[in-house]
């Protein structure tokens, strides 16, 4: 039985932060593999993935550092999804949460809030004061993650 978005969008928001991870998990193993084509940019897939399934397969150190040494509180990341075909220095766009709920990514040099949260982001308020120089590929990012929620709604109407 597939999951509908809105119980993705729901649970992605408001459970707890202990079921945070543990549902963000059960909803890329039900949903592992799943690709779409993205908008922007173009020629960009994103596809739900683990971390195995990821440049940084058997980097369990480097994936725990993303955790403590980028924010000034320790997390435990939870890698959600990866998106190929875009500039990122090593190819890949490395999609992830943690308990504060925000969206991540990695892009093999930076970690980057994309958004403060899934409610943030889908009302088109992912970055706030930004500097000029960062905001154009900011913008990029953020118009990855509207293309990566269309994809969502995509997985959802094809399994109604």
């Amino acid at each position: 039985r597939h999951l509908s978005f809105t119980y993705f969008y729901i649970f992605f928001v408001v459970c707890c932060r202990r079921k945070y991870l543990s549902w963000v998990s059960e909803f890329v193993s039900r949903y592992i593999h799943k690709s779409s084509k993205l908008k922007n940019p173009a020629g960009a897939v994103l596809r739900i993935a683990t971390l195995d399934h990821t440049i940084y397969r058997g980097k369990d150190d480097e994936v725990n550092g993303w955790g403590k040494f980028y924010l000034p509180y320790t997390v435990n990341m939870q890698v959600f999804g990866v998106v190929e075909g875009t500039s990122c220095p090593y190819g890949q766009l490395v999609l992830m949460t943690c308990e504060d709920k925000r969206l991540y990514s990695y892009d093999g040099e930076e970690l980057h809030v994309v958004a403060l949260s899934l409610d943030h982001y889908y009302y088109g308020q992912p970055f706030q004061n930004m500097v000029r120089s960062l905001q154009r590929i900011n913008h990029a990012r953020g118009l990855l993650m509207l293309s990566w929620i269309d994809h969502l709604k995509r997985i959802q109407q094809k399994s109604s």
